[in-house]
């Protein structure tokens, strides 16, 4: 297998075997102080206790380990061995793992169980591959969950872009207003150029402003040419 885009990590402090839950969150502070100071076979052996007695995040961090070392198919293993138990992160893992093979089917149904048991990134995650394979229906039912369940600017702004594409101007202007008021920088570049293809000059460099001023190079590139006209 080859690398997938980097997980965000949160490790969850439960209790493992015959461990009680502060020992096991001292023994996981232990492993991640060695990962960051790179001693990355002491953190290993750590993890690999842990794991022993059962510790789904143990298996999830020992995939990650295996990835950094490029060892994809035995990420994968510590990763179903997790996800087997119910642990979320790993499901969300081997749903990158068959993304980056290609593999968009696995990848849909790790992250639909995912999704199921209520992870937010593969939610997102979703909505954006199905968009990419052209499943527009179905993306847009993932990006409404991630922007009604879980809050996500992202998809509101994707969920603009859809109903756009689909001629439905109101829609489109209403979820890049509220991921706007979330801070999504390109909903407020969108929401310039629906105003400059309104005719309201006015508001498309107010929301081009705004937009540039986070970051948007697209954004700043329509205020550049805005100046530039006579």
């Amino acid at each position: 297998m080859t690398r997938p885009v980097d997980v965000n990590v949160t490790t969850e402090d439960v209790g493992a075997g015959d461990l009680n839950p502060s020992e096991t969150a001292g023994i996981k502070a232990t492993a991640l102080r060695l990962e960051r100071v790179g001693d990355l076979a002491g953190a290993k052996a750590i993890w690999q206790q842990l794991s022993d007695h059962g510790n789904l995040d143990a298996k999830f961090h020992l995939g990650l380990l295996s990835e950094r070392k490029k060892a994809f198919s035995e990420a994968a293993v510590h990763y179903s061995k997790a996800a087997a138990e119910g642990h979320l992160l790993s499901m969300f893992a081997l749903g990158l793992l068959h993304e980056a093979d290609n593999d968009f089917e696995m990848a849909i149904e790790w992250w639909k169980r995912a999704a199921e048991g209520g992870h937010p990134e593969s939610v997102l995650k979703l909505g954006h591959l199905l968009d990419v394979l052209g499943r527009r229906s179905e993306a847009l039912l993932f990006y409404r969950r991630a922007a009604e369940q879980f809050g996500d600017a992202e998809a509101m702004n994707n969920l603009g872009l859809l109903h756009r594409e689909s001629e439905r101007r109101e829609l489109a202007e209403d979820w890049w207003r509220r991921a706007a008021g979330a801070g999504n920088a390109e909903a407020m570049n969108n929401l310039g150029v629906l105003c400059r293809e309104l005719g309201d000059t006015k508001g498309a460099r107010q929301w081009w402003q705004r937009a540039s001023s986070l970051g948007s190079s697209a954004a700043q590139r329509n205020l550049d040419r805005m100046d530039r006209e006579p």
